[in-house]
């Protein structure tokens, strides 16, 4: 197998091992929310041995879990920090059916997910008094976070904001009308096959190097 190949296969074996390693320690300690308008929140976590230097909250990005974080976990809770991770309303095991894939609300989806990571705050806060707390949000999750910080900023002792950006550019508008449309044509719970083809045609190449 070549060098790069095998790195590939390795990396993802380790990740793979390392959720199946967060999994067997989190079955007897399940840490679920349950929203305020009933939606159950599947939160991971990860604790350290002894007391938390502080704590780490993560919002992941579209289309992914917080599941995908636990080799950062790992490596946190290796220096001292307790790590939480909310699957989003629509992502991983918060959706409870495939239908529920990519489906955030019938109303207010956006800030009804922005309100869910105050309510994991909330928890960690309870879970560790006094323990500083640092949000991490990468992609979607910088943007869900950007929203958080405008309302709780006073919560966090620190902000990491991966894959993010500022002001959207002009033709954030079309992007919006497009989506629009399309949730006309197809429905609140529709998959678009245009959108997703579009976007993986758009999806940037990574190469390992051995």
């Amino acid at each position: 197998m070549p060098r790069d190949a095998a790195a590939g296969v390795a990396g993802a074996q380790g990740e793979v091992a390392a959720v199946q390693h967060m999994l067997q320690g989190y079955a007897d300690d399940p840490g679920g929310l349950v929203a305020e308008d009933g939606v159950e929140l599947f939160v991971y976590r990860w604790t350290p041995n002894g007391p938390p230097r502080a704590a780490v909250q993560i919002a992941h990005g579209l289309a992914e879990h917080g599941g995908r974080y636990a080799r950062l976990a790992e490596a946190l809770t290796g220096a001292g920090y307790a790590v939480y991770a909310d699957d989003h309303r629509g992502h991983g095991r918060t959706a409870k059916t495939p239908e529920d894939l990519g489906f955030f609300a019938p109303q207010d989806g956006w800030a009804k997910c922005a309100a869910d990571l105050w309510q994991v705050n909330r928890r960690i806060a309870a879970d560790y008094p006094g323990t500083p707390i640092v949000f991490l949000g990468h992609s979607m999750g910088s943007f869900l976070g950007q929203d958080f910080i405008a309302q709780h900023g006073d919560a966090l002792a620190g902000v990491v904001l991966s894959g993010s950006n500022g002001k959207p550019p002009a033709i954030a508008v079309l992007g919006k009308l497009i989506a629009r449309l399309e949730r006309l044509r197809i429905g609140r719970r529709g998959r678009s096959t245009d959108v997703g083809r579009g976007a993986e045609q758009q999806r940037p190449q990574v190469q390992r190097s051995g």
